[in-house]
């Protein structure tokens, strides 16, 4: 069999860089069911530097293997907060130098290190209950990655937000997407008419092979407050949003207590923004919800005045009935105890605690971890209860 390594020199002396053992397709490489097995390789040295500089976005040249399904492809340093050299978060492009090709159809794919949450689970389980809810939201599945033949961890694989995704959600990738990238306290306040108060922070163009055209994000957020009457309101928010499904996003963060979205405790976080193209209209795609499932008992109401958009929104009567309504829906999804989150965590935990054991980089012992999952156990038997009191 072809090794990764001998792939990445075949990129550099133009032969074919794709080889298959059987047919596989994303489908298979995001299936949560089970545990994969990436094999990465590139030049020790550079694998060394990119843990030296973890900082920066150098890209190096090097090659992975999954099921017997070869590729080469270019790495990097990624992340913010869980950014480190002793287990670096990654960033693998397919396409990103001369020859580049696309691997199962995906352009790029991002390992995360999990280092923000001990149970391993939290931003899997969010995504599939976004994704229950009928939402578009980045697939996720796990991995024992081993580089250069060591093993390295367990890691998270996640679906990047980028135009795969948005053309296989959305049904269209010719639009602009944005990026929501926390700097200060914010929520969706009017900064005024000046586009340096929104980009390129918090509002990063992702698509930067396109003109950004930022002015309609600019005149959606300064017409939230604007608007003098819950009627002008309407309608502009009529005009540049689908309001149920902000509001469906909402809920399930509001249903697994998400400190770091919407209602975050330090203000708006952990999204993105697609304009579609010919439009005005922007449509939200939730992203990396590890700082969740913390107090069954928070309030779904918590933290709404610090949201200019939620609060107006959840100040028109049918908007208040609907997000309750979905609120409702969302626990129903989830369900109690031996319901469907728990299921699906347990699951999870029987394939996942052999290899988080053998983890020697993992950030916290296995009693941390033991006492996490006890925790997160708890708060899924009893959110949907306390929930629904609550409304």
């Amino acid at each position: 069999m072809q090794t990764t390594l001998d792939l990445s020199r075949r990129a550099v002396l133009g032969l074919p860089l794709l080889l298959s053992a059987q047919t596989r397709t994303k489908d298979d490489f995001f299936d949560g069911n089970q545990i994969h097995e990436l094999r990465l390789e590139l030049d020790p040295a550079h694998w060394q530097t990119l843990r030296d500089n973890f900082r920066e976005n150098t890209w190096y040249r090097g090659g992975l293997e999954w099921t017997g399904t070869n590729t080469a492809c270019s790495v990097r340093s990624r992340g913010r907060g869980s950014r480190n050299g002793a287990k670096p978060n990654l960033k693998l492009s397919f396409i990103n130098f001369e020859g580049g090709h696309r691997f199962l159809g995906l352009d790029t794919v991002v390992l995360t290190n999990l280092y923000q949450d001990a149970t391993m689970l939290k931003n899997f389980l969010a995504q599939q209950l976004f994704i229950r809810a009928g939402l578009p939201a980045p697939r996720f599945s796990f991995a024992r990655l081993t580089v250069n033949g060591e093993y390295w961890g367990v890691y998270g694989v996640g679906e990047d937000v980028d135009d795969r995704f948005l053309n296989h959600r959305l049904g269209e990738k010719g639009g602009f997407l944005y990026e929501y990238s926390w700097v200060d306290q914010y929520g969706f306040e009017d900064r005024g008419d000046d586009l340096a108060r929104y980009f390129p922070a918090p509002f990063a163009p992702k698509n930067s092979h396109k003109k950004p055209d930022t002015q309609p994000l600019v005149d959606f957020i300064t017409g939230i407050s604007r608007a003098p009457s819950n009627e002008a309101f309407l309608a502009h928010v009529d005009q540049h949003m689908n309001a149920q499904q902000y509001l469906t996003m909402l809920a399930v963060e509001s249903y697994y207590d998400e400190r770091d979205g919407q209602t975050g405790t330090w203000g708006l976080n952990g999204f993105y923004m697609y304009r579609f193209a010919k439009s005005t209209q922007f449509w939200f795609i939730p992203w990396d919800k590890d700082w969740s499932f913390f107090d069954a008992r928070r309030s779904p109401f918590y933290n709404i005045e610090a949201n200019t958009l939620a609060k107006r929104l959840l100040a028109i009567p049918r908007y208040n009935s609907f997000y309750r309504e979905e609120l409702r829906r969302v626990a129903g999804l989830a369900g109690a105890s031996g319901g469907w989150l728990e299921n699906q965590m347990q699951s999870r935990i029987t394939n996942l605690r052999p290899s988080y054991r053998a983890d020697a980089r993992k950030p916290y012992p296995n009693a941390v971890q033991d006492d996490q999952l006890e925790s997160l156990t708890n708060f899924i038997r009893q959110r949907s209860a306390n929930l629904i009191a609550q409304l």
